[in-house]
């Protein structure tokens, strides 16, 4: 990883608050920068809403797997337990 890395991650976070860039290249770039598979960005509402669920690195049917097993219910996932 190197600072010019560093930067460009940081560039595309800023870019999604100008309205340059989506949160999903940003997420990207972050998974890239650490090396991991992908990135996630999630939003908790009340009752297990999930008002949003972006995620990187897995195939388009992942987010609705996710609503299907209750993945936004805290009494299902501690993530969003704790997280609540």
């Amino acid at each position: 990883m190197t600072e010019e890395d560093v930067a460009t991650a940081t560039a595309a976070f800023q870019g999604v608050g100008l309205g340059d860039r989506t949160w999903v290249e940003a997420l990207e770039g972050l998974a890239r920068l650490t090396g991991s598979k992908g990135g996630e960005l999630i939003g908790l509402g009340r009752e297990a809403a999930v008002p949003f669920n972006w995620m990187t690195g897995l195939p388009p049917e992942a987010s609705a797997e996710f609503v299907t097993a209750g993945g936004g219910d805290p009494r299902v996932n501690s993530r969003v337990r704790i997280g609540m």
